[in-house]
């Protein structure tokens, strides 16, 4: 039975890092598959390239959970995602990463909120014209949303530099950023004949 996986991300890392198998993943995950594991301080997901038995010179941290419940990428692409990182001098991660169907790639989008320094401020007129521009629309009530995406607040505020007028009022401490990550499902509609 397979107790450990080499998998690597779609980053700019030249190896791929071994993890351990919890018991419930052991038999389950193959090459092509993607998991969560740790790396560094946080956690991502990456690909797993090859599943053994070998244990490293260190312990390995074990994967966090499967992303998906089948392999999504075939072994001749990543044969091939291999051969081309090694030509390209680029990590195998990031050619994997462009080989994901669209409807399968995860995408992170930033949501903003007013926190109550951030209404203070607000009111005691300490903010920039572009900052009064997007706090003004973070505290419009919404009966279906606490937070706002950039692209919303861009357009309702008509603030061109929404990113870095954002970046600003976190960093002030008027608001507060969560990261939402998100998935489109695969579709439902049948094969055709």
């Amino acid at each position: 039975m397979s107790l450990y996986a080499d998998v690597v991300f779609p980053l700019p890392l030249a190896r791929a890092f071994t993890y351990a198998l919890p018991e419930e993943l052991r038999g389950r995950l193959g090459p092509g598959q993607r998991v969560r594991a740790p790396l560094g301080t946080r956690s991502a997901v990456g690909f797993v390239v090859r599943v053994h038995d070998q244990a490293p010179p260190a312990e390995a941290k074990p994967v966090l959970e499967a992303v998906d419940p089948d392999p999504i990428i075939p072994p001749d692409i990543l044969d091939l995602t291999d051969r081309l990182s090694r030509r390209f001098l680029s990590s195998q991660g990031e050619m994997l990463r462009t080989a994901v169907p669209p409807s399968l790639r995860r995408r992170r989008t930033l949501r903003y909120r007013l926190t109550e320094a951030g209404r203070e401020a607000l009111s005691a007129g300490r903010l920039t014209p572009a900052e009064t521009s997007l706090a003004e629309v973070l505290q419009l009530p919404s009966p279906k949303r606490a937070d706002y995406s950039l692209a919303y607040l861009k357009r309702k505020a008509g603030v061109s530099d929404a990113p870095a007028v954002a970046a600003r009022l976190v960093k002030k401490g008027w608001a507060a950023e969560t990261a939402v990550e998100s998935s489109l499902k695969p579709s439902s509609r049948p094969e055709p004949p």
